[in-house]
């Protein structure tokens, strides 16, 4: 069984620089999102061939070689050229990440696609499911755990308040959460073997992206709208709430 996981670098949390309710990470080194080290881990209990895949730039390389040091055997990186120029408030467009790896995939298939739930800066849990739409496959999101069964998937999936275990065909699309099972730390050998290991770069072309920024309101910009109202009690707050949400028009 061949399994591939796709991962995107996050922002070495401890580097980024939070200011005025502004999150900045663009000069943060990268590395692998939590809930893409479990997928690694899930892809190996499968007793899979564990290959990584990345749209992103060079930045990238370092989540990846962290993918190797957990087990992976392969890592291809698509190369992304210096995507935060383009949109800096729309990176990464999922639907236009979505389209580069299924273009990828079809190429080179497998019998297992893995992906974090949510990634872990932007966390919009979109690229996973467009992904399996995209190849046709069927996808169970939220997995905390699976297992092989004869020519099938039993996943087990974190829904909010409880757990499911659903059954998938192979090839399937599985989502992993961020609570399934780490990965154990690799070791200091693991570590070495994987910065030396090659990684394969490929030059894709992007497809135009689906979205488009209109604006881009700032922390700073938004804090002078907030206002304070005063009153007495709840009945005179709720007439000052409503007489004023009216004179904006949002009634």
């Amino acid at each position: 069984m061949r399994a591939v996981v796709c991962v995107r670098p996050v922002p070495v949390q401890a580097q980024v620089v939070f200011s005025m309710g502004a999150v900045d990470g663009t000069e943060a080194e990268r590395q692998l999102a939590p809930a893409e080290a479990a997928a690694v881990a899930m892809a190996r209990g499968l007793g899979a061939e564990v290959s990584v895949l990345s749209w992103t730039g060079p930045e990238g390389e370092a989540a990846l070689r962290q993918a190797l040091a957990l087990g992976a055997t392969g890592a291809v990186r698509l190369h992304r050229p210096d995507p935060l120029a383009e949109e800096p408030w729309l990176d990464p467009d999922p639907g236009r990440t979505a389209r580069v790896l299924s273009a990828y995939l079809r190429d080179h298939p497998a019998e297992v696609i893995l992906c974090g739930a949510a990634s872990g800066d932007q966390g919009r849990a979109a690229v996973g499911p467009m992904l399996a739409e995209l190849l046709g496959l069927p996808v169970a999101t939220g997995v905390l755990s699976v297992r092989r069964e004869a020519e099938s998937l039993l996943a087990e999936c974190d829904h909010g308040a409880s757990r499911v275990t659903v059954r998938l065909g192979i090839p399937a699309l599985l989502t992993v959460s961020v609570d399934a099972p780490p990965p154990a730390r690799p070791s200091v050998m693991a570590l070495a073997r994987a910065m030396r290991a090659p990684l394969e770069t490929v030059e894709v072309e992007a497809p135009p992206p689906l979205l488009t920024g209109h604006a881009l309101v700032s922390a700073e910009r938004r804090r002078p709208l907030r206002e304070t109202l005063e009153a007495s009690g709840v009945e005179e707050a709720c007439h000052l709430l409503m007489a004023r949400l009216r004179e904006r028009r949002v009634l």
